[in-house]
Order: structure tokens, then sequence, then C-alpha cells
């Protein structure tokens, strides 16, 4: 669940979740300062469901990720900071080469630019409930993987992903930053000279995100909220139209966090479908962390509406997680979850109930 961090002078917020990964520098070419940085992550789960079709063993070895990413970066004589940053999935079953390349341009004066396929800033800029989770944030980690809640939108923030685009963040300015992101097709991503503007994609895609951090002794405060909107281009199809808040509060070793976020009509065609909605979601989660060692628990909420005479489909989580730094790079941690889906898909009395138990050891560098 680690959301993107921002480098340099527009820097948002100090790691309230766990964080294994750190750079190490490799060497230096004629142009850049080359550095690596990766991670493996082994999970043994298990899962108890009432719809255990295709699961009835109960238990999984799963290499569920496997990533290397490479940073190069210089500065220039007048103080810009410029680079490349390229993160590689390198699974055994990857299909898809790169996670996220992008060029950045960062300065004390201006604040930041990220141009290619990246987090937006609304994802980049936003907090909740999940940051202040240990392990791997519960609900935000892998356990729709090991559920199945039907249709699923955990902590999701927008509707782009890592499709191509420009954005920019403000420098910080007494705690606060602001951010915007322009997607022109979220189909479109790498050298996607072949992307049409006639496929259902969502185009034109504009939001706009802001943070504040503040420090008042030993009380640390981060406020967040964002905007989505674009279009769609299925002129049958509403476009994106998001909007999300949420929080955190850090004092000693404990936090709190808590967010909402709701999509809207989204991709529906509300003359088929009137009253369908692409979901909504809240949570809140509370945290300890002493040394090497953190623990929490989380709740998750979330709700998709699907018209007259169909029911809500709504999917419930309640977590527990935990995890240790065993040494440097090397990370142990479990996630015990409580889970609930209610009309899976707007089918009235589809329900799946479980429980669901990630073991982890995670290795960064």
């Amino acid at each position: 669940m680690y959301r993107a961090a921002l480098l340099g002078s527009t820097a948002l917020v100090a790691a309230l979740a766990f964080t294994p990964a750190t750079a190490g520098t490799v060497g230096s070419g004629d142009n850049l300062e080359v550095s690596l940085f990766g991670e493996v992550r082994f999970q043994i789960n298990h899962r108890s469901q009432d719809d255990s079709a295709g699961f009835g063993r109960g238990f999984q070895f799963v290499t569920d990720e496997g990533e290397l990413g490479i940073e190069a970066r210089n500065t220039a004589d007048n103080g810009i900071l410029y680079g490349v940053e390229i993160v590689l999935n390198v699974n055994t079953d990857d299909t898809t080469n790169g996670d996220k390349v992008f060029a950045f341009i960062d300065s004390d004066n201006f604040g930041r630019i990220q141009l290619g396929d990246n987090d937006n800033a609304a994802d980049s800029l936003f907090v909740d409930g999940a940051d202040v989770i240990a392990a791997r944030g519960g609900y935000d980690g892998e356990v729709s993987d090991v559920f199945n809640f039907g249709n699923w939108i955990g902590v999701g923030t927008d509707n782009v992903g890592k499709s191509t685009k420009i954005t920019y963040f403000t420098p910080n300015i007494a705690g606060f930053t602001l951010g915007a992101s322009f997607t022109p097709d979220t189909g479109a991503a790498g050298a996607s000279f072949g992307e049409v503007d006639n496929n259902g994609s969502f185009e034109k895609v504009f939001d706009i995100a802001g943070n504040f951090v503040g420090e008042f002794g030993d009380l640390e405060i981060v406020i967040a909220a964002f905007g989505e909107f674009g279009d769609s281009e299925d002129p049958a199809v509403e476009g994106p139209e998001t909007l999300g808040i949420g929080g955190t509060i850090a004092y000693g070793g404990f936090s709190f966090g808590a967010g909402y976020t709701d999509f809207g009509e989204a991709g529906t065609n509300q003359t088929t479908d009137p009253g369908t909605d692409a979901g909504s979601w809240w949570d809140v989660g509370l945290g300890y962390r002493s040394g090497p060692w953190g623990v929490s628990v989380g709740y998750y909420e979330a709700t998709f509406e699907h018209g007259a005479g169909v029911p809500d489909h709504t999917n419930k989580v309640l977590t527990f997680d935990a995890d240790y730094e065993v040494a440097p790079g090397w990370t142990t941690a479990a996630s015990l979850s409580f889970n609930e889906a209610e009309n899976r898909d707007g089918v009235a009395g589809d329900d799946n109930d479980g429980h669901s138990f990630i073991f982890y050891n995670i290795f960064g560098f």
C-alpha cells in the first residue's frame, strides 16, 4: 500500500505506514547518478469463505510482488534537480514490463513536474485510514486477492491509474502542497501511438489535489482532499467525477486515520441503468508503532448502488495487522481480516462471508 513518495522540495508527509524499500547508489554515469531499489514479497495465505469454489484447499504460497526500480538524477548548475524513475515488474508471471516510467524536474522555487506513466496528484497527496495500518495495510493489501468480494474498489482515488500524464506539485509552503494532473487518454501508456479516442476510455481527465502537514510539538496532523473530472469517449457513458477527503493524526507512537471517496457515476450509462454508480468507500484505522514493530486495527466499507429494484452491493473488512523489522531490509508481517460481501454485483442474496490470514516476508533494498 506504499503511496508514492515525492522527492526533493515537494516531499509531502513523514511515513506513517511501514515502508521497506530504500535506494542504494550503484554507480554514476556520465550524465546522471544511478541508484537501484526494489522489493520481493513472499506470502502464505489462508482463507475461509462461504464461496470457496476453486479454493477449497484453503491456503496458498504466493510470491505476490517482485519489482526492480532504477532512478537516475542530477542537479543542474542553476540548482534544478532532474532525472528519471523506472520501476520494472520482474515477477515470473508479470505481463506488463513497467509499473512506472517517468521523468521529473524539481526545484525549490517552482515545485515538481512529472512527465510519463506514474500515479496522479490525487493518489500521491491523499491519505486515509490505510496509511496508519501496519503490515501491508490490511484492506489496501492483498485481502481482495484471497477473498471473493465481487466488484472491489479498495481505497482507490482515481480513474486513470498509471496512464501517461503530466503532473505538477507546488513547493511546500507553510505546510501546504497542491498538485494537478492532466491525462489525455486513460487507455494510453508508454509508446501508445495506436491508442484511439473512440474505444470507451476516459479522456481529458483533470485532477486537483492538496494536503496540509502540520506539526504541533509531538502532534502531527495531515489533511488531504482531491477532485477528479473528465469525459468519456463513449457519449452514452458518464465521465469521471470523483471527490475524496481524508486525514491522519499521529502522537507519540499512536496514529489514527480516516478517509472517504465517492466515484460518482463514472463509467455508467444512466439511460439504460438509471440510479447506478461507480461506488464509494470509507475507512478508519488506528495504529501503534514502537521501534521495529507495529500493530493496528482498521475497518473498511464500500457501497455500489444499482438503481431501482436492484439491491446495493456492499463490501466490509475488519482487519488486524502487525509487522516486525527482523533486520535492515527484511520485515515479517501478518494480516487477519474478517470479510463480508452482500449482494455481490447487485445480485440479491449472493453473499460471501469469512476470514483471511496472510503472513508475509518482505525484502526491500
